[in-house]
């Protein structure tokens, strides 16, 4: 399960305790290992577990959506991405999809309500060009 730390302004500095269901789907919740403890300890029973990763308002800012994007190319089993409402700029967009681009599972990406502008929707549009697997993909 995924539960952030933190509130107010400094949203860079943010991290996110991860939690894994028995489904392989990650959402919020009140304890586990963090975000970044994941990626840098490299757990490979949860990675390969791991099917869906839910951190919808969690104020990850650009800095944890680089993080997203290191365990993404870490978990080959991800089919869905969700970080909805999580101040991300075109910056994070940019690390997401890059990631997504190589990623083989990858249905559904959620960037909805969040600062990616033009910029971050063209980097979207280039990763479409070389994902086949995504099937939804919200950008509101």
């Amino acid at each position: 399960m995924v539960t952030g730390r933190g509130g107010g302004a400094a949203v860079d500095t943010t991290d996110v305790a991860l939690r894994l269901d028995n489904n392989g789907h990650m959402h919020p919740g009140a304890r586990g290992v963090t975000l970044r403890e994941l990626v840098r300890r490299d757990v490979r029973k949860l990675m390969n577990d791991l099917v869906s990763v839910d951190i919808r308002w969690m104020k990850i800012g650009d800095a944890m959506a680089k993080e997203l994007a290191d365990l993404l190319r870490k978990c080959p089993r991800v089919t869905s991405l969700d970080v909805q409402d999580n101040f991300i700029s075109c910056i994070g967009c940019m690390e997401i999809a890059k990631a997504c681009a190589s990623h083989a599972h990858i249905a559904t990406l959620n960037l909805s309500g969040n600062r990616i502008a033009d910029l971050g929707a063209a980097v979207v549009s280039s990763m479409l060009m070389a994902n086949s697997s995504l099937t939804h993909l919200d950008l509101c």
